[in-house]
């Protein structure tokens, strides 16, 4: 197992199992070759090694364990044989260097964020996936093309998120999706599953029913959102972005969610769901509830809260850039996280 003069580790033919974090961190290691003995390559077996630069991974071998080459951040050549048929969570998670690799029709999985944040410029998804995971090539700065195969039945939500140079999601071979003017949805057009590419304005499909949480993640070159009447359910999570926008309508027609001074609301302007301002906001009279996201990343530093106000839920409720709150003495339902890191309330 020693590294030879070329930083190689070649694993013998005797082993089964590559244990969890054996070769984490292993300075000089440039090169591995995995025979088809082993079986599974453990939980970050060779996460953090920042000089690795070619894997090799030969017949036999079936699962690519959690996090096996996260961060590997000059990982440039990756050859995966045709007997794996899993590759976990983060996997190849932060593999800047890595900008392209091979996924054989023998993988029928791949977990959550398992190429997220990784230099890969286009994918071809294996035949015998059925379901493209949660932000599985999130914060994929360089990705401009992904093919997905008529076996994919499933899209999690921010499965795409934050992929600005995205411009191209292939659904030709499969009749459960449609990619569109940069937006990608369901069969039908019923849901709005992401936002990817080189866009500044969104004009959102007149059939859409529901916006998926993170569809807009991460996707700050978006200015101007029309939303249909047709729409029903905005999920969680920056549905619409973790930005503000510089314009958002809402078909007056629709009898769920209403746009007022370019923020949105339900259709009663009584919750407030995603807030566009900066700086100190006074929110109008009517407002009874803040809900998870209303002012992600929205660049507010001071809130008054109208005497009408009820609630204030979620986790991330009140952003990490607000100094000043006032909460009124109607409010009966708070979450104490939500406002842990306000200094002056």
């Amino acid at each position: 197992l020693l590294l030879d003069s070329t930083g190689t580790v070649r694993i013998p033919y005797n082993v089964t199992k590559i244990g969890e974090g054996v070769f984490n961190n292993l300075e000089g290691l440039t090169r591995v070759i995995i025979p088809g003995s082993v079986k599974e390559i453990g939980q970050n077996a060779f996460a953090n090694n920042t000089s690795l630069q070619e894997v090799i991974i030969e017949d036999g071998v079936e699962l690519i364990s959690d996090s096996a080459f996260y961060n590997c951040t000059n990982l440039k050549n990756v050859q995966i044989s045709s007997t794996v048929t899993y590759i976990g969570m983060y996997a190849f998670r932060g593999t800047t260097n890595l900008t392209s690799i091979n996924l054989p029709d023998s993988i029928s999985d791949i977990g959550n964020r398992a190429f997220s944040g990784s230099g890969i410029k286009n994918v071809i998804l294996p035949n015998s996936l059925k379901v493209i995971r949660t932000q599985i090539f999130g914060n994929c700065d360089n990705l401009e093309k992904v093919k997905i195969p008529s076996s994919v039945t499933t899209i999690n939500h921010g499965a795409f998120a934050s992929c600005e140079k995205l411009n191209n999601i292939d659904t030709s071979e499969n009749s459960n999706f449609i990619f569109e003017n940069n937006c990608l949805y369901t069969k039908n057009y019923k849901t709005l599953l992401a936002v990817t590419g080189s866009v500044s304005s969104i004009t959102i499909n007149e059939n859409t029913e529901e916006i998926l949480s993170y569809a807009l993640l991460g996707m700050v070159n978006i200015k101007e959102v029309y939303i249909p009447a047709s729409v029903r359910t905005i999920g969680e999570s920056s549905a619409l972005g973790n930005h503000i926008l510089d314009k958002l309508v809402v078909d007056e027609r629709n009898l769920h969610y209403a746009s007022y001074d370019n923020d949105l609301y339900d259709k009663n302007l009584e919750t407030l769901i995603k807030c566009n301002k900066i700086g100190d906001v006074v929110l109008r009279d009517g407002v009874k509830k803040i809900i998870f996201g209303t002012f992600l990343n929205s660049g507010v530093t001071s809130i008054k809260f109208p005497e009408s106000l009820e609630t204030i839920t979620g986790t991330n409720a009140i952003p990490s850039s607000v100094t000043y709150l006032y909460i009124p003495k109607n409010v009966t339902n708070i979450m104490s996280a939500s406002i842990a890191h306000v200094k002056e309330i």
